[in-house]
């Protein structure tokens, strides 16, 4: 079974649940485990949504929880070194101008398309 009773310390009733199941992609063997979910109903969800990207996407999606400014920091310290320094300088003023103190300081996961447009 992929949902197991674990004994914690700090949960009020002394165990939580944790999922842990493998899956394979591309002939590989990846194993996924989660723990901490208080209710077996809880991990149970969680499990099912986990299935459910495996099936669509054939992997677990990872979920960016940074902002864009943080993204963008990061696409800077990366990519970067591919453009020229007069590009970067002008990415980094319309950034700092338009997006930097606006949509900038949300989630990206939060950010709808319109706002982003």
């Amino acid at each position: 079974m992929s949902i197991l009773k674990v004994a914690s310390k700090k949960a009020k009733n002394g165990y939580t649940f944790k999922v842990d199941f493998r899956y394979k992609t591309n002939s590989i063997t990846t194993r996924y485990v989660k723990s901490g979910f208080l209710t077996k109903k809880e991990a149970k969800e969680h499990e099912e949504d986990i299935k459910a990207q495996i099936r669509l996407y054939g992997r677990v999606k990872k979920i960016y929880n940074g902002t864009l400014n943080m993204c963008f920091d990061e696409w800077l310290k990366v990519d970067s070194n591919q453009l020229a320094p007069n590009t970067i300088n002008l990415y980094k003023q319309t950034y700092n101008k338009y997006v930097k103190n606006t949509i900038g300081k949300e989630k990206l996961v939060l950010l709808k398309y319109k706002e982003i447009q």
